[in-house]
């Protein structure tokens, strides 16, 4: 493991005396996040940039949010609080436009080229109007779309390529990593059994996504929505991906390793020992390093098929 800093005077800094480092990369977080501790004998002014490389492999490309540097003796102790490039995109916000008949590319060409990101998704068109309402970053006003449009969200990389998350066709297995310890984890307090949502104004709930699934395994949860206020082509999508979603951490687990795990998110996995487990796919890496040496937990979250039915009253 090697950590570049970079200051504004773009001055380059290889670490030597690190005492702790946090990374974590994960589904549902526009930005990596990294925390790194450590002592210097030199000031490094402020910083700007921070990479991270696992052997030659560069896997965390990002900016200092936080520094705090303390002078101990005839040094400094500094702690960084770093995230990813793509925090430029969420914390920039969008010009606020009603697109006709886009396509992923033309977002992008919007919102993220001029600063700094290249493409790299498929091609992803809509034959409808498509919003990007006033208070949205630009990370979102794709994202928003390429999501209503695939169910999938996007990352950027540690080369600023935008990129799909995607699971993997494969299946790897759990076994063959340095297993340290495995954790199973049930959470029923958050499934969905039913969706009752309306299309216009006039309607009463009167239209219902269930789960076939949670009604067999007892789960009563129901919620309600009102879908009028979006363009036609998103009311039905919206209601069905909420009702997925409710299952995103039904079942998940928890995989302790030893040292860095260079599989990406999305990732599926199985494993027969020490428990058994059957197409979980990686949603989450926590890698970290500090005196008692190097481990990731991952997190990983079992593939649910909801049984979705939809019906009207």
């Amino acid at each position: 493991m090697r950590v570049t800093l970079i200051n504004t005077d773009k001055k380059e800094f290889e670490l030597t005396a690190i005492s702790e480092l946090t990374l974590i990369q994960g589904i549902g977080a526009a930005c990596d996040a990294a925390s790194i501790s450590f002592y210097d004998e030199r000031s490094m002014g402020e910083i700007l940039k921070v990479e991270i490389y696992i052997g030659d492999r560069l896997v965390f490309n990002g900016f200092c949010d936080t520094q705090h540097e303390t002078r101990q003796g005839d040094g400094y102790s500094v702690y960084i609080y770093a995230r990813s490039s793509a925090c430029i995109l969420v914390d920039s916000k969008s010009q606020p436009f009603s697109f006709n008949k886009p396509s992923a590319r033309q977002l992008f060409v919007s919102y993220a080229r001029d600063k700094g990101f290249h493409y790299a998704l498929p091609e992803i068109i809509c034959n409808d109007m498509y919003e990007v309402s006033i208070g949205t970053s630009c990370f979102g006003a794709i994202n928003n779309f390429v999501s209503l449009m695939t169910g999938k969200e996007i990352y950027a990389d540690a080369k600023n390529f935008i990129r799909l998350r995607e699971e993997s066709d494969n299946i790897k297995t759990l076994d063959s990593l340095r297993l340290i310890s495995l954790t199973k984890i049930i959470n029923r307090s958050e499934p969905l059994k039913i969706i009752h949502y309306k299309k216009t104004l006039s309607d009463s709930y009167n239209i219902h996504a269930m789960s076939r699934l949670a009604d067999r395994i007892d789960i009563c949860r129901e919620d309600y929505i009102n879908l009028n206020s979006l363009p036609q082509w998103q009311r039905d999508f919206t209601a069905g991906q909420r009702l997925k979603r409710s299952f995103n951490s039904y079942k998940i687990a928890k995989a302790t390793i030893s040292g860095w795990c260079d599989d990406n998110i999305g990732q599926r996995f199985s494993c027969c020992a020490p428990e058994h487990l059957d197409d979980y796919a990686l949603t989450e890496k926590k890698y970290c390093f500090n005196a008692s040496g190097e481990t990731t937990v991952l997190t990983l979250k079992k593939r649910i098929e909801t049984e979705e039915i939809t019906y009207v009253d």
